[in-house]
């Protein structure tokens, strides 16, 4: 087994670059054998984070039941999609592990809302099944 695939989407690329939008998602393709962990870095949980500024802390939109939404995953290709995942604000969480896929691909899409920053960090994780990772 080779090191695990590891990679970040940050949602200020999103916003400068317009990759990884709606209109030009992320396509996250691991091993055949492997899933995908995806791990939401929250850098605007907390006014006392040297990243988030002035902005307010999410916990106040989630404790209202609202979602922020960050990303839309969908697992599988056009052919055969499994479903979507939202992924939403971390509240105090800065960090957390908010999806481990079932299959080896996975599209990516960020709803980038103003004032929001957030990282998320991809990486491919074997599975001992029948199918090997190399």
């Amino acid at each position: 087994m080779t090191q695990p695939s590891l990679g970040y989407i940050i949602s200020d690329v999103t916003q400068t670059t317009g990759v990884g939008s709606e209109r030009c998602p992320w396509l996250i393709v691991a091993r055949r054998g492997q899933r995908i962990r995806i791990t939401l870095y929250d850098l605007a949980t907390s006014t006392s984070s040297p990243w988030s500024g002035q902005r307010q802390s999410t916990q106040t939109q989630t404790q209202k039941g609202r979602c922020l939404l960050y990303a839309t995953l969908r697992e599988g290709l056009e052919s055969d999609v499994v479903g979507d995942h939202m992924i939403c604000s971390g509240g105090d969480t800065r960090e957390q592990v908010v999806y481990t896929s079932r299959d080896h691909t996975l599209t990516v899409t960020i709803h980038y809302a103003p004032g929001t920053r957030f990282i998320l960090q991809y990486e491919g994780l074997c599975i001992w099944t029948t199918v090997y990772c190399y």
